[in-house]
């Protein structure tokens, strides 16, 4: 039987996103959502500026190793943040503050997100070696798109790549309406304090440099 072009692109289409939604279910359940939106707002604000926002990333996407048993691999790789090792699949991770869901959960219109950064004035769409999935999350909320199915929604800025994904074009992992109550520790020097114990671990490294004769 022979497919006509619109019949193959959408066969790839639906293909594409059965394989999605097989993603989806399949980190919904291997990774610890709840714990992971508890460290997400245990972060708070503290990472935002600009020298600080490297420390942020870092930490969610071993939140995404270490919550999901290892299975979702930290690999820290130009494009690809994560990867699925029994899947063979590589995740890019981005994270916006209620960029999916309001904080009263209702769904946003639209997604918007930093695909890529350029160092000088980019011109096309063309990602190179692009991830095979894009995982999304904020504070309460994570949803999935595959490279294939973000494509139509790409735009060229002056310094990089954005997606602007409609609501439905996203699968949802989780939504605010499932999950549990997020409880955090609220005192300014807890342990919890990130940008504290940061400033506490560069200054032992710098202590036990020993000192000069």
């Amino acid at each position: 039987m022979l497919y006509t072009t619109y019949q193959t692109k959408m066969r790839f289409l639906i293909v594409n996103s059965l394989r999605t939604h097989f993603i989806a279910k399949r980190y919904r359940e291997i990774i610890d959502w709840q714990r992971f939106f508890v460290a997400v707002n245990q972060m708070g604000d503290q990472c935002n500026s600009r020298k600080d926002r490297f420390d942020k990333a870092d930490m969610f996407e071993q939140a995404i190793d270490m919550y999901s048993g290892g299975k979702l691999e930290w690999v820290d790789e130009i494009g690809r943040d994560n990867r699925d090792i029994e899947q063979g699949i590589d995740i890019e991770c981005k994270s916006r503050s209620y960029n999916m869901f309001t904080k009263s959960g209702k769904p946003c219109k639209t997604s918007t997100y930093k695909i890529k950064n350029s160092l000088g004035k980019q011109k096309t769409i063309t990602i190179e070696n692009p991830a095979d999935f894009y995982m999304f999350t904020q504070e309460n909320a994570s949803g999935i798109i595959s490279y294939n199915e973000m494509m139509p929604y790409l735009e060229v800025v002056g310094d990089g790549i954005i997606a602007k994904i409609p609501h439905e074009k996203i699968t949802y992992i989780i939504t605010p309406d499932e999950v549990s109550e997020i409880i955090i520790d609220a005192i300014p020097n807890a342990h919890l304090n990130y940008k504290n114990r940061k400033r506490q671990m560069q200054r032992e490294f710098l202590m036990a440099i020993p000192k000069s004769d």
